[in-house]
């Protein structure tokens, strides 16, 4: 089967993360014996070594289209570039063709590509499947432009992916439209405890990590609140992530006196985390929306147990075997849930917590979900 992936971009050393979903499931599905070429229309306002313009590389078996455009926000794009989008699509269309022949299906990842998605669809005249994992998706308020493509666009699509059940019954909700629940994959070749049994967490102190954007949503300024009031005197956090409230949690450790228990490393690379997450105790993030929540899993693959917030996508996934659920927003309740992991830290089977993680979003067994709705729609 030939598939036709559209990306918001895809991983480069200049940026490890942007498209990291999309390039996860292209390469599962290559593995799978499929042709896979993936479309990356990159049109972020901030970009490490762009150039505005088209490339080609081929990475790891897999056709990929670098298709930088003048940078702006996804509003004003489809606002006033509508004219734009469609000789762009006409371009990209005539790329593929004369390169690779018809696509069978095309996947197009987030609403913002999904236009340009439908559109080659119908020169293609091919079935066309969406994912959604846009967190303005998973809330009941939401930007007036999402909420006006969002309800000309899922309806169009021959299938709609959504990531977490709090995603998919929140767009039926929202929009009337039905969606298959597939989650996003972990590589285990990477996230793997066996493989990451010589690192030792042994240490007197005890480690609390969090990954993510700097970002409010985030909730960092919180976690560092409710670190500061543990009364465990051994304790230790590493933030891992980049963005723009780092000033100002920075200022807030020095206020809060716990700089020589803080640890600020940046962005990371999956690879460079590793080693942070084997060296740490337990993984908390009390974010306040999260239509998956890849981090939680990563971390889970290597035996830590988690402390999430009930927002969206943990709970599908964070139960009393391997971790804590608490309500958002609640200084109280993240400090509690950290004092009792402390306390009932060896209660945990780290073994067990990878096991079951590793089983259920390997990437083999998502890509054969991905598969089999590829054929439903094909057969329709």
């Amino acid at each position: 089967m030939f598939v036709l992936i559209i990306s918001r971009g895809f991983p480069s050393l200049q940026d490890v993360m942007i498209g990291n979903f999309e390039a996860d499931q292209a390469r599962a599905l290559y593995a799978l014996g499929h042709k896979v070429v993936v479309l990356s229309i990159d049109r972020r306002l901030k970009a490490h070594d762009r150039h505005i313009g088209f490339n080609h590389r081929v990475i790891d078996g897999i056709d990929v289209y670098n298709f930088y455009m003048f940078p702006m926000p996804i509003k004003t794009m489809y606002k006033l570039g509508y004219f734009y989008i469609v000789q762009m699509v006409r371009f990209l269309y005539r790329i593929i063709l004369r390169n690779h022949g018809r696509p069978d299906i095309i996947h197009a990842h987030y609403l913002y590509t999904m236009p340009i998605a439908l559109k080659l669809k119908d020169l293609f005249n091919v079935p066309c499947v969406g994912t959604e994992h846009w967190s303005f998706l998973g809330k009941s308020v939401m930007p007036v432009f999402v909420r006006f493509y969002a309800e000309r666009i899922y309806h169009r699509l021959d299938a709609l992916i959504t990531v977490s059940n709090s995603l998919g019954m929140n767009i039926r909700k929202q929009f009337g439209v039905k969606s298959c629940v597939i989650p996003n994959m972990l590589d285990v070749s990477k996230f793997n405890i066996n493989a990451q049994s010589k690192f030792n967490r042994g240490k007197a102190n005890f480690s609390f990590i969090s990954v993510g954007a700097l970002v409010d949503g985030k909730c960092f300024d919180l976690l560092l609140k409710a670190f500061s009031r543990l009364k465990f005197e051994n304790k230790y956090l590493t933030i891992v992530g980049d963005g723009p409230k780092k000033h100002y949690l920075k200022n807030l450790i020095i206020e809060l006196g716990i700089e020589k228990c803080v640890e600020f490393t940046g962005k990371l690379s999956r690879e460079e985390m590793l080693p942070k997450l084997s060296y740490s105790n337990v993984f908390v993030l009390p974010s306040n929306s999260e239509t998956f929540g890849v981090v939680y899993i990563e971390a889970m693959a290597l035996g830590l147990p988690v402390i999430a917030t009930k927002c969206g996508g943990p709970e599908d996934f964070v139960d009393s075997s391997n971790g804590l659920l608490i309500e958002r927003n609640s200084e109280e309740r993240l400090v509690d849930a950290m004092e009792y992991m402390y306390k009932h830290y060896n209660e945990y089977k780290r073994e067990s917590i990878s096991g079951s993680v590793i089983n259920r979003y390997s990437p083999s067994k998502i890509a054969r979900q991905i598969e089999l709705l590829y054929m439903e729609c094909l057969g329709k």
